[in-house]
C-alpha cells in the first residue's frame, strides 16, 4: 500500500517522517501492565527520567522499529496485517494515527535516525529544551530551580523511617488523629485568640521556620515511600511563585509500580506525613502555653490547612492530583482533560474536528476535570498576576506583563500559527471563526458597557444603644462599694457605685481648719483696731470657703447616682472594684433596652454611593436573625482610619483589616493599630422588634445598593481590593 493512502495531500514534514528511519534507543525499558481491565505498556527513559504509558497498539508500531525499514514501509506492513486480521478489532491502527506516533517518538526524543542528520535533528531537540528552559526563567513569576539529588541522603535514613508506611503506623496515625481532633474541640474557644497572633510581626520568623521544616519533612517522606517500594529520586529542587520558594521531588520512577495503590502512598505521603506533625502540634498546643504553645499553633496552621488548600487540590499537578489519577485509574488526567478542552474549544470555535477520542469510561470524568482545570488554572494564574502588581507596584507591573506575555501570548501565538499554517490537516471554518470571534467581542464589551455590577455592596455593622447614658466620674478615687451590677435597671438618682479619697477628705479637713483659724484672726484684728488686717483675714475666709465648697462638691462625686432610668451595660463591672479612676472617666452606661440602632461602618471609595441613601432602606443580617430593612437616618462625613468600634476589626474577630502603628502613632492613638483604608460611619434606625432581639455590640452586614458599575471593573476592583487587604495582613 503506498503511503499516499495516508493523506490525499501529503505535506513535506508527513513525507519527510515516513522517509525516516528510526531505532529505538536501546536504553529504554519496556513492561507491560494490566489495570482495570486494560492492557499497556509502560516506556521508562532512566537518562531523563521519564515515564510514559502507551497501548499495546502503539506498542505494535514500536516494536517493528528495527532499524532497517522506513516509517512509510512499517506503515503499509501494518496496514497489510489490519487487513489480513478480522475488520472489526478495535486493535488496529489507522494510518494517520501511525504517524502520530511516529512523531510524538521523534519529539520524545525515544528514538534514533538513522540519516545523516541525526546529530542536527538531536541538537534541534536540545535546543528546543533549552529555550523551553529560558522561556521557564524568563517568568519570574513562576521558575524551577533543580538543586541536587537527594539519593544518598534517603538512602541513608530510608531504614529507619520506612516504618511510617505500615499498616500498624497508619492505625497508630488514625488513632492520634482522633485523640488530637479531641483536643481540639475542647479548646476550640482558644482557636480564635491564637488565630489572631498567628500573622503577628513577632510571628514571621517562627512561620518561615515551621514551613521550612515542614517543606522538608513533606518532600523527604515522598522520597522515602518511594524508595521503599523500589523507585529512584534523582532531584530536588525549589518552585518560585512570586518568588516564594516551593519545594519539590522528583519521584517518577513510582510510575514502574505495578500496584497503583504503591504510586498512591507514594503521592499521599508528604499530606499524611505532614499531618501526623499537625496531630502532635494540636496535642502539644492544648497542653502548653507561651512560646511553645505559639510555635506548636502555627505548626498546626502550617501542616494542616496549607496542605489540604495547596498539595491536596486535585486541579493543580500536586500530591492531591496524582492521587485522584490513580484512584480513577485516568493516567495523565491533567494532559488528557487539557487535551480535550482544547479539541472541544477548537471544535466549537473554529469547526475544527476532533484528533483523538476518549475511552467511554473516561469520557465524563476526563471532560469535567478539563473543563475545572482550565478555569482553575486561569484564575490562579490571573490572580498571581495581580498579586504581583499590587504587591511590588511598579517591578510587579513589569513582571505582570511578563507573566500575561509567557502564560496568554505565547499559548495564543502558537494556537494562531497552528491554525493558519498553509500545511495543517485540518483548516478551520471561516464562517465558525466569524461567528466566534464576533460573541467572544460581544461577550467582553457586554462586560464592560452592558452587563453592570450587582447593585448589592455590603459593609459590616454592629449594634449600639441610641437613647443611652454615659456615667463618668465626677471626681477621681478608688472604687469603694459598688451597688448595681451589669443588666440592673435603674432609677434616675438611684446611687451606683461609691468612691473614696481620702486625699480629699484631708484637704477639706484641713481647709475648715484653716477657715476656723481666719475667722479667729479676724475677731483678734477686730479688737485691736487693726482694720487692715482685719480685712485681709476676711478675703482669706472667703477664699477658704469657696475651696471648701469646691471640695465638697467634689466629695458629693464620689457617690456615683443614675442619671436616667435604664438598664446598667458594663461587662467585668464587678472587677472596679478597688480600682483607682481619675475625673472624666466613664463608669458605665445606662441604656433604654428598647432604644438601639445600627452603625455600618462603610469605605470612603462608598461614599459617593452612600450619600443618596439617606432616608432610604438598606437590609441587615446578624447572625441567627432575620433580615430587616431599616432606614438610613444620618452619614458621619469624616472618615477616619482610627477604628470606631474596635470590635469590627480583625484582630478581634471581625472583618475590617488593620495595620500595626509605629511607635509614634501610636502615642496619638488609643489603639495600636489602624484601619488599612479611611473608613465612615452610617447610622440606622431600627424597628423596635428587631432592636428587641439583638445585642449590644453585636456584629453583622448592611446590605445597600449603589451607583452602577459594569461587571468586568467591578469583578477587577474588587479582585485588587481583596488581594491587597490580604497583602496588607500577611505584611504586619
Amino acid at each position: 500500500m503506498s503511503p499516499s493512502k495516508i493523506s490525499n495531500h501529503p505535506s513535506s514534514a508527513t513525507e519527510q517522517t515516513l522517509n525516516l528511519v528510526f531505532s529505538v534507543r536501546k536504553c529504554l525499558k519496556f513492561s507491560t501492565r494490566f489495570e482495570n481491565g486494560e492492557s499497556f505498556v509502560t516506556v521508562e527513559d532512566p537518562v531523563r527520567s521519564k515515564f510514559y504509558r502507551i497501548g499495546l497498539p502503539e506498542y505494535r508500531f514500536i516494536a517493528k522499529v528495527d532499524g532497517q525499514r522506513t516509517n512509510a514501509q512499517i506503515v503499509e506492513l501494518m496496514q497489510n496485517e489490519n487487513e489480513n486480521e478480522n475488520e472489526s478489532s478495535q486493535q488496529a491502527l489507522q494510518p494517520d494515527q501511525i504517524l502520530q506516533i511516529a512523531n510524538w517518538l521523534l519529539t520524545m526524543n525515544l528514538v534514533m535516525v538513522n540519516q545523516a542528520d541525526n546529530a542536527t535533528r538531536i541538537n534541534a531537540v536540545a535546543q528546543q529544551i533549552e529555550t523551553a528552559k529560558t522561556i521557564g526563567w524568563l517568568n519570574p513569576i513562576s521558575m524551577r530551580m533543580t538543586l541536587f539529588n537527594p539519593n544518598r541522603f534517603l538512602k541513608t535514613i530510608q531504614p529507619v523511617t520506612e516504618w511510617l508506611f505500615s499498616t500498624w503506623f497508619f492505625v497508630l496515625w488514625l488513632i492520634v488523629g482522633f485523640y488530637a481532633l479531641t483536643h481540639l474541640a475542647a479548646n476550640w474557644q482558644r482557636v480564635g485568640a491564637a488565630s489572631a497572633d498567628v500573622l503577628s510581626s513577632g510571628s514571621w520568623i517562627w512561620l518561615l521556620l515551621t514551613w521550612f521544616v515542614l517543606k522538608v519533612i513533606h518532600e523527604s517522606a515522598h522520597g522515602i515511600a518511594c524508595r521503599k517500594y523500589g523507585g529512584e529520586v534523582p532531584d530536588f529542587g525549589v518552585v518560585f511563585i512570586l518568588f516564594a520558594p516551593l519545594a519539590y521531588v522528583n519521584v517518577t520512577s513510582m510510575w514502574r509500580f505495578r500496584n497503583r495503590w504503591q504510586r498512591m502512598v507514594v503521592s499521599a505521603a508528604g499530606m499524611y506525613i505532614e499531618l501526623l506533625v499537625a496531630f502532635l502540634a494540636v496535642i502539644v498546643w492544648a497542653q502548653t502555653d507561651g512560646m511553645l504553645a505559639s510555635i506548636a499553633f502555627s505548626a498546626m496552621v502550617m501542616a494542616s490547612l496549607t496542605t489540604i488548600l495547596f498539595n491536596a487540590n486535585p486541579l493543580m499537578r500536586f500530591d492531591g492530583y496524582f492521587l485522584l489519577s490513580d484512584l480513577l485509574a485516568i493516567p495523565n488526567l491533567y494532559g488528557k482533560g487539557g487535551q480535550w478542552f482544547a479539541e472541544t474549544s477548537k471544535q466549537l470555535a473554529f469547526g475544527i474536528p476532533r484528533q483523538s477520542q476518549l475511552p467511554i469510561n473516561e469520557r465524563l470524568a476526563v471532560s469535567v476535570y478539563g473543563v475545572l482545570a482550565f478555569f482553575w488554572r486561569i484564575s490562579i494564574s490571573l490572580g498571581l498576576v495581580i498579586a504581583a502588581s499590587v504587591l511590588l507596584q511598579g517591578a510587579g507591573l513589569v513582571l505582570s506583563a511578563l507573566g500575561v506575555l509567557i502564560w496568554f501570548g505565547m499559548p495564543i501565538v502558537k494556537q494562531v500559527v497552528s491554525l493558519t499554517d498553509p500545511n495543517a490537516k485540518f483548516k478551520i471554518n471561516q464562517q465558525r471563526t466569524c461567528i466566534s470571534v464576533a460573541c467572544l467581542v460581544g461577550l467582553v464589551v457586554a462586560g464592560f458597557y452592558v452587563f453592570r455590577a450587582p447593585a448589592t455592596k455590603s459593609a459590616p455593622a454592629i449594634v449600639q444603644w441610641s437613647d443611652e447614658a454615659i456615667i463618668r466620674s465626677d471626681a477621681s478615687g478608688f472604687v469603694k462599694v459598688i451597688h448595681v451590677a451589669e443588666g440592673q435597671a435603674v432609677a434616675k438618682g438611684e446611687l451606683l457605685l461609691e468612691l473614696e479619697n481620702p486625699e480629699l477628705a484631708n484637704e477639706l479637713v484641713e481647709l475648715t481648719r484653716l477657715r476656723d483659724e481666719a475667722r479667729i484672726q479676724s475677731r483678734i484684728h477686730q479688737q485691736q483696731g487693726n482694720q487692715a488686717m482685719v480685712q485681709a483675714e476676711t478675703q482669706r475666709v472667703y477664699r477658704l470657703t469657696d475651696q471648701i465648697v469646691e471640695k465638697q462638691s467634689a466629695a458629693k462625686g464620689l457617690q456615683v447616682l443614675a442619671s436616667a432610668d435604664g438598664v446598667v451595660v458594663q461587662r467585668s463591672l464587678a472587677n472596679r472594684l478597688g480600682s483607682f479612676v481619675e475625673r472624666g472617666d466613664q463608669l458605665l452606661t445606662i441604656a433604654n433596652l428598647d432604644s438601639k440602632e445600627v452603625v455600618v461602618s462603610v469605605d470612603q471609595s462608598e461614599y459617593d454611593a452612600t450619600v443618596w441613601l439617606a432616608g432610604k432602606q438598606l437590609r441587615l443580617m446578624f447572625p441567627g436573625k432575620s433580615a430587616v430593612d431599616a432606614t438610613l437616618v444620618s452619614i458621619n462625613p469624616r472618615a477616619s482610619q482610627e477604628p470606631t468600634f474596635p470590635s469590627l476589626t480583625a484582630t478581634q474577630g471581625g472583618s475590617l483589616p488593620v495595620r500595626a502603628l509605629s511607635t509614634a502613632s501610636t502615642s496619638e492613638n488609643e489603639f495600636n493599630f489602624e484601619l488599612l483604608s479611611p473608613r465612615f460611619d452610617v447610622t440606622v434606625a431600627v424597628p423596635e422588634d428587631f432592636g428587641q432581639q439583638v445585642l449590644s455590640g453585636q456584629r453583622g452586614y448592611a446590605y445597600f445598593e449603589s451607583t452602577e458599575q459594569s461587571l468586568a471593573s467591578y469583578l477587577y476592583l474588587a479582585a485588587c481590593h481583596w488581594l491587597e487587604s490580604k497583602i496588607e495582613m500577611a505584611s504586619l
